[in-house]
């Protein structure tokens, strides 16, 4: 909607709260004529039904521009990281050199502070530029993120942004803060109560009859009885390691389960030739530093790392013109807005993981392993564990944890490649794609991908393929998968959708089947949404009756066998899952911000009916809402699930696995 020249007053908001706290009478007397710019897709859609002037942020900023931007930006904080490093050996003796920190692992931590900041600043500068307003009324929002094991106060930012464009933009600056910090800020807040959406997927499984995998971190169980037997077949699993342990196979150790990365799936068949496997998941998870002990340890002592050398060190750095010029946008100087955050890394951050990985490495040196594996590493103390395994000699291979390698994720070369020897991956073509992307990688040695399939897909494909085919010329059931929202803490790497660019396009795919009423339209959401999805509110206020949302925590392979035709529009892991099916398939992406691979695309079309522009994506729904047939193919075709899934329909993960442990990373066949 574009400014009515009338209104000189802006108000950026967020919840229909803030909204509503302007309105009051109060707040009119103050006040006058205010053009309200939504920033999310809840306050969008609630605003739109009222008879205010109001503006959507992305109507005023051109997003794809932006992603473009900030998706080429992880060269410079890869550099903010060599720098911090450079300046840390100066300062603590050699600390990163002799492999006790090192901030290459920590460049998510910094991308993801320095999107977040400059997204908004981007963001803030077009709607000044457009609107040119001389009064602007914005909101401290009380939200605290958990983030590296570490809290971190993030609603003010946009407050302090505005703060720096006064002298530029003239404009006066009001700032109002209205509600106190909720418990439940810190992580997931749009999320339903745990145990209330426990019982709520009991429900829905019991009445739908739907059999529950047992995994790692699963609540939504029909019985405890299905619990008992998971956890009895692992510690059935665990004694056979015990019993046939081979003194001459050395010992491997594992971390957490992540997504598709089920480690103990992986290296099971190293137990059953004689090897060892140990998890030291739980003494990573359970290795606290307490502020005390970064006084009173002796390895902090050793590098001259206390309180007070920690604020100087950050003091010194952070007054140094080179390292400020990083934080500039144009003309504009954000470091004052991104400095709380790289203080706390400096002066909490990496003392707490030198401390951690000192008390990790000494748990570790008694268990004489030769290889750690362990997905993504994306905490301090995932880290911490990291480079305690490269003090010992001990290789680290990382475990591909969910769908890359046909599309663009220059994010995973910090978490799964840099600071690791090998990373397993699902199929060649993963392989293939990073060993092309890091090519001309110069500043760090990347790990060596190793294609090993994944176990879990497998049993899927396995399942899906054994069962007879269904010919579905009466039943009509559609599962759309969703994908998550930008959060106020945020990086950006061709990972994301505009909010409401992405709230709309959902808006419009629930109003086509609303014109089908013989066809169900079910919901998968996405697992974690920090930010409230109106679509819930939008279908009760449409009076769309065949739209059912599912349980938001339940893996969408568990409604595989009531699904005749699955729909995605961010195709990444679940698309993995639906090809593992013989059912017809609709994938969309919006090539602003999703990089498909040109092979990807073409095994793909082969597969899925694929779309990239939204009138095909929604002429090709209407086209299968229309039709009277979604049988099942009698041989689809899997060119893209070997590539990027499987590795092939007769390869055995486990024995893959076995096998380069042996030959190719203990005995180190692959040359690096």
């Amino acid at each position: 909607m574009s400014v009515n020249n009338e209104y000189k007053t802006i108000a950026i908001i967020s919840n229909i709260e803030q909204f509503k706290y302007l309105v009051s009478n109060e707040m009119i007397k103050t006040h006058h004529n205010i053009h309200y710019i939504c920033l999310t897709p809840s306050v969008e859609y609630e605003i739109s039904k009222m008879d205010v002037q109001w503006s959507s942020a992305e109507d005023l900023f051109d997003m794809a521009e932006f992603m473009r931007i900030a998706s080429e930006g992880f060269e410079s904080c890869e550099k903010i990281a060599a720098d911090i490093d450079s300046a840390l050996d100066e300062y603590f003796n050699a600390i990163c050199t002799q492999g006790f920190f090192s901030s290459i692992n920590f460049v998510f931590y910094i991308k993801t502070f320095f999107d977040s900041i400059l997204y908004k600043l981007y963001l803030l500068k077009s709607i000044l530029d457009e609107l040119v307003p001389s009064k602007i009324i914005c909101f401290i929002e009380p939200e605290e993120r958990e983030f590296y094991n570490h809290n971190f106060e993030i609603g003010d930012i946009i407050p302090k942004i505005l703060q720096i464009l006064k002298n530029r933009y003239k404009y006066e600056l009001i700032t109002y803060k209205i509600n106190e910090l909720k418990e439940d800020s810190r992580k997931e807040p749009y999320v339903n109560n745990r145990w209330e959406s426990i019982k709520q997927s009991i429900i829905f499984m019991l009445k739908n009859k739907i059999e529950v995998s047992v995994q790692d971190h699963d609540v939504n169980l029909r019985n405890v009885g299905i619990v008992m037997v998971g956890v009895l077949k692992k510690i059935v699993l665990y004694t056979k390691y015990r019993l046939n342990k081979n003194p001459k196979l050395c010992t491997i150790v594992i971390g957490r389960n992540n997504t598709l990365a089920r480690i103990l799936l992986y290296v099971s068949g190293w137990g059953k030739i004689g090897g060892t496997v140990k998890s030291i998941a739980r003494i990573v998870d359970n290795c606290k530093v307490i502020p005390t002990e970064i006084e009173n340890s002796t390895l902090p002592a050793k590098f001259g790392i206390t309180k007070r050398t920690l604020k100087d060190f950050w003091k010194k750095l952070s007054s140094s013109q080179s390292f400020k010029n990083y934080f500039y946008s144009g003309e504009v100087d954000f470091s004052s807005v991104i400095s709380p955050y790289l203080e706390k890394y400096i002066c909490s951050i990496f003392p707490t993981c030198v401390v951690a990985g000192g008390k990790i490495e000494r748990e570790l040196s008694g268990y004489k392993a030769s290889v750690y594996i362990t997905p993504t590493i994306d905490t301090t103390y995932e880290i911490a564990a990291v480079l305690a395994c490269k003090r010992l000699g001990i290789k680290v291979c990382s475990v591909q944890h969910g769908s890359m390698g046909y599309f663009k994720t220059p994010i995973i070369k910090y978490m799964d490649y840099i600071g690791t020897d090998y990373t397993f991956t699902y199929g060649s073509g993963v392989a293939d794609f990073f060993l092309q992307e890091f090519k001309d990688n110069s500043m760090v040695d990347i790990a060596v991908p190793i294609p090993v399939g994944n176990p879990i897909l497998k049993e899927l494909f396995v399942k899906c393929r054994r069962k007879p085919l269904r010919s579905n010329k009466l039943r009509r059931q559609a599962l759309y998968v969703d994908t998550h929202f930008i959060s106020n803490l945020f990086y950006f790497g061709w990972n994301c959708y505009p909010n409401i660019w992405y709230s709309r396009l959902q808006r419009r795919l629930v109003d086509v089947f609303k014109g089908f009423q013989n066809i169900k339209l079910y919901i998968k959401p996405y697992p974690s949404q920090l930010i409230e999805n109106p679509l819930i509110k939008y279908i009760n206020d449409n009076d769309i009756n065949n739209v059912i949302f599912l349980p938001h925590n339940v893996d969408m392979v568990e409604f595989i066998d009531m699904t005749d035709l699955f729909i995605i529009d961010f195709p990444t892991t679940s698309l993995l899952k639906m090809v593992c099916s013989r059912k017809p398939i609709i994938a969309y992406y919006n090539p602003d911000y999703f990089k498909l691979s040109l092979e990807a695309r073409k095994l793909l079309e082969k597969r899925a009916e694929l779309c990239n522009t939204e009138d095909g994506y929604f002429t090709t729904i209407e086209k299968y809402c229309k039709d009277l047939d979604w049988s099942e193919s009698e041989n689809p075709d899997d060119e893209f699930l070997f590539r990027y899934g499987i590795c092939g329909e007769n390869i055995d993960t486990e024995k893959m696995v076995v096998d380069r442990l042996a030959d190719t990373i203990i005995n180190q066949g692959v040359s690096r």
